[in-house]
C-alpha cells in the first residue's frame, strides 16, 4: 500500500491499495485472511460499494461460493432500486442497489478498502436493512483507528485486515483485530521478504493440525477448515515456476514439532512436484504426517492383459510408498477414499501407513432402506462394497460386458424381483464417460422401477460427460447423481446443477486429522 497527501481534494490523504493487487503473492494472502475472517459469520451474500470494494467481495465471494451483490451510485442500476445517503470524507453521496437483489432474511457480509468515518460502510448498511436483510459484518483492508469515535455506530461490526493508527504509510502495522488469524503485512513490495511465506508461520501450541495442499485442494481444505476452526491451519505453499518450466516451490520453513497434513492431488499432471513437497515434509522434524489423496487417479490402470502394458497403478504406488522418509512419530499416512482396484493397496512399500477409507455408508444413510436397493453395476464394484452395506439394504448384482468403448449391462442376481423396490441407487467407484451408470440405468428401468439414483465417490466424467444426465441431455432421467467433492473442483461444478448432490470427505478428514 501507498499513501498519496491531498488526494482527490487537499487535506485528504488517499489511500492506494493498488500495489497489494498488483503482487499475485500479497493479493492471495489478502483474500486468504479474508476467508478466514468471513467464515464465522456464516454469510449469505458478499455486498461492497464501488468501485475498490468491488476488488474485495468478487474475491471474497468467488472463494466462499457465495452471490455477490454491487451497491453503486446513483445512475448506474435500472429497474425499481433501494437508495440510501452517505456522507464521506470526500463529498456527500448517494448509494443504491437493486431491490430484490439482496434477498430478504439473508445474512449478509460487507467488504471495502478503507474504513475511515464510516459514512460509506453506514449507508450501505441502511441499504441492505430496507432489502429485509442484515449486515452480520464487515471486512476492509485497512481500518484508520484515529477516526475511532466516529466508526462508533459500526463498533463491533468492522474487522480489519490492516490498522493504521494515521492515514500515513510509514505508520502501518500488522495489528489484527480479530483473534482468528495474524494480519498480513502490508509492507511495500521493495522491502518484502523474498518468500512471504516466512512472514506468515506463528507459534502455536501443537493441539492444532496445520493443513498444507495443492492449490487444486484449496476448497476442499477451506471446507476442512471450516468445520475444524481452530484445530486447523491452514499455512500457504508458494506454488511458482522458474522460466524453464521447473517447479520453484516454497513451504512453510517453521514446522518442527508439528503435526502436519498435506492433501495432494494426483487427477493434476503437477503430482510429482506435490510428491517432492511431502518428501521434503518429514525432514522438517515434524511429530507426524498425513498424506491424503482422495482421488488415486492411477488406480484405473491397474490391468496388464498383454506383453507392454505399464500397470501405471503399480509403478505410482511403489514411486509414492518407497522414498518417504519417516517423522518423529514414525512413517507417513497415507489416506485413499474407494480406490478403484482394491488389491492395488498392496503395491504400496512399508514406508507408508496405508489408510482406506470408503464413503458408500456415508452416502447410504441419506436413503430410506424401506423398498430400497442397492444396484452394483459389475462384479468388481461388489467385491469392492459389499463388505460396507448396512445387511438392511437389498443389493442387486449386475454384469458389464465390453465391446471396444460399448458396454452392455444385465442383472444377474436380485433378492426378489427388481420391479418391486420403489428406488434403486446404483453404487460405483468412479465415473469417466457414464456409460456404465447409464446402462445399468437402462437395465432397472427396463425391470420396471420407478425411481433411480447414482452414486459414485469420484466424479471424474472426463469431457463433460455429465452433462448427457442433465435434464435434456441423451441420458437424462436419473432421480439424483450423488458424488463427493475427492475432485474439489469438478464437485463445485457440478453442485451447480440441482441433478448433483455432493457429500464431502471433509468431515472423515476432521477424524484422522488428529485435532484438539
Amino acid at each position: 500500500m501507498q499513501t498519496f497527501c491531498d488526494f482527490p481534494k487537499a487535506g485528504v490523504d488517499f489511500i492506494d491499495v493498488s500495489p497489494t493487487f498488483a503482487d499475485p503473492v500479497q493479493r492471495t494472502e489478502l483474500v486468504n485472511r479474508m476467508v478466514n475472517l468471513a467464515l464465522p459469520y456464516h454469510p449469505d451474500i458478499i455486498v461492497a460499494p464501488e468501485a475498490r470494494g468491488w476488488l474485495y467481495g468478487i474475491l471474497l465471494a468467488d472463494r466462499l461460493g457465495k452471490p455477490f451483490v454491487m451497491v453503486r451510485k446513483p445512475g448506474k442500476l435500472p429497474g425499481p432500486i433501494f437508495t440510501a445517503h452517505a456522507k464521506t470524507e470526500y463529498s456527500d453521496i448517494q448509494l443504491q442497489v437493486q431491490q430484490g437483489a439482496i434477498a430478504k432474511g439473508s445474512r449478509v457480509l460487507v467488504c471495502d478498502d478503507v474504513c475511515a468515518k464510516g459514512g460509506t460502510l453506514a449507508a450501505v448498511r441502511d441499504l441492505i436493512e430496507q432489502s429485509g436483510a442484515t449486515m452480520v459484518h464487515v471486512l476492509c483492508h485497512v481500518v484508520i483507528a484515529k477516526f475511532a469515535a466516529e466508526q462508533q455506530p459500526l463498533q463491533g461490526l468492522i474487522s480489519s485486515v490492516t490498522t493504521l493508527e494515521h492515514a500515513d504509510a510509514s505508520a502501518i502495522s500488522s495489528l489484527t483485530l480479530e483473534p482468528l488469524v495474524a494480519a498480513i503485512s502490508s509492507i511495500s513490495t521493495a522491502s518484502r521478504p523474498e518468500s512471504l511465506v516466512e512472514s506468515f508461520i506463528h507459534d502455536y501450541d501443537g493441539a492444532s493440525t496445520i493443513l498444507l495442499y495443492h492449490p487444486s485442494m484449496e476448497r476442499l481444505a477451506r471446507n476442512l477448515q471450516r468445520q475444524a476452526g481452530g484445530c486447523v491451519r491452514l499455512m500457504p505453499i508458494e506454488w511458482k515456476y522458474f522460466p524453464d518450466g521447473y517447479p520453484n516451490i516454497h513451504f512453510p520453513g517453521n514446522l518442527a514439532n508439528q503435526r502436519v497434513m498435506f492433501l495432494m492431488n494426483m487427477a493434476d499432471k503437477s503430482w510429482m512436484e506435490q510428491l517432492s513437497v511431502a518428501m521434503v515434509l518429514p525432514r522438517q522434524h515434524i511429530q507426524d504426517l498425513q498424506i491424503v489423496i482422495p482421488y488415486f487417479a492411477p488406480g484405473t490402470m491397474e490391468r496388464v492383459e498383454t506383453p507392454g502394458t505399464l500397470a501405471t497403478a503399480d509403478t505410482y504406488a511403489h514411486i509414492l510408498s518407497s522414498c518417504m522418509p519417516s517423522t518423529k512419530s514414525g512413517v507417513p499416512t497415507v489416506t485413499i477414499f474407494d480406490l478403484h482396484n482394491s488389491t492395488t493397496r498392496f503395491s504400496f512399500q512399508d514406508k507408508v501407513r496405508m489408510n482406506m477409507l470408503t464413503m458408500v455408508d456415508k452416502v447410504l444413510r441419506h436413503f430410506l432402506p424401506v423398498r430400497f436397493a442397492v444396484c452394483m453395476p459389475d462384479e468388481g464394484s461388489y467385491k469392492r462394497f459389499r463388505a460396507v452395506i448396512p445387511a438392511e439394504y437389498p443389493i442387486i448384482v449386475c454384469g458389464k460386458t465390453r465391446n471396444g468403448d460399448q458396454r452392455k449391462v444385465e442383472i444377474h442376481e436380485t433378492p426378489k424381483p427388481v420391479g418391486e423396490y420403489d428406488h434403486v441407487l446404483i453404487l460405483d467407484d468412479l465415473c469417466h464417460s457414464g456409460g456404465t451408470i447409464h446402462e445399468t440405468y437402462r437395465a432397472l428401468k427396463a425391470q420396471g422401477v420407478a425411481r433411480v439414483s447414482a452414486y459414485v465417490t469420484h466424479a471424474v466424467f472426463t469431457g463433460n460427460t455429465h452433462q448427457h444426465f442433465l435434464p435434456g441431455g441423451k441420458w437424462e432421467g436419473l432421480e439424483s447423481f450423488w458424488i463427493t467433492d475427492t475432485i474439489p473442483e469438478q464437485a463445485h461444478r457440478l453442485s451447480q446443477y440441482p441433478l448433483f448432490r455432493v457429500c464431502s470427505i471433509a468431515p472423515m478428514l476432521y477424524d484422522i486429522a488428529t485435532l484438539c
